[in-house]
């Protein structure tokens, strides 16, 4: 996995943002905060972590998509290999 920068972080959340009408300039989530997990987001892409400490979860299973879960065990950062689907 590679590491994301604080702009990786601030351009997932600004996609977010204006999916759901929220002012861009309304919050800054950084690299340094805890792991975060969101979901309703209809992804499409294989699941893994969207930084080193944000993951969304929601892949679709509605639209024939994938039903996925992470597999923490404490760590600090987010590992795609931990990413589980069916």
């Amino acid at each position: 996995m590679s590491v994301l920068t604080e702009y990786d972080t601030k351009r997932y959340a600004t996609s977010a943002y204006r999916f759901c009408g929220i002012p861009e300039d309304t919050f800054t989530y950084n690299v340094n905060e805890p792991l975060t997990f969101v979901g309703h987001y209809w992804m499409n892409d294989e699941p893994g972590p969207l930084t080193d400490n944000v993951a969304c979860l929601y892949y679709s299973v509605a639209k024939g998509g994938n039903l996925c879960a992470c597999r923490y065990s404490g760590e600090s950062r987010l590992d795609k290999s931990k990413f589980v689907w069916a």
